[in-house]
């Protein structure tokens, strides 16, 4: 029991309650693009160690290469999220901010797509 609210916590609650301003629509509360990067690379390392813990080495192998294609395909993000400056007291800085318009709206403007269909 003690293991699944740990995962629960991990897994859901921080990433709902901790994110980048520009990379949800909504933040509860705005931590800067380190913070994002640190919570995915938790949820990689602690989905390879409970595969290696917990499954067949076959299994666990499939875990670990999809790991490695997770990281790959975060780069472009992490990148993003790493461009972005954070000014001390949890806000962007205004070298961060495009001319006119909210923060969040300019970060979504200049966030790369991964996807076209993504706002």
């Amino acid at each position: 029991m003690p293991l699944a609210v740990v995962s629960a916590v991990v897994l859901i609650a921080l990433p709902t309650l901790f994110s980048t301003p520009g990379d949800k629509r909504t933040v509860i509360v705005a931590v800067p693009g380190h913070v994002t990067i640190a919570l995915v690379v938790l949820h990689v390392v602690a989905a390879v160690a409970a595969a290696w813990a917990a499954w067949h080495a076959a299994a666990a192998a499939l875990v670990s290469v999809l790991a490695v294609v997770t990281v790959a395909l975060e780069l472009p993000r992490w990148r993003w999220l790493l461009s972005r400056r954070w000014a001390s007291g949890g806000r962007l800085s205004d070298q961060s901010r495009s001319s006119g318009g909210s923060t969040a709206a300019a970060l979504m403007i200049s966030r790369p797509r991964i996807c076209p269909d993504s706002p």
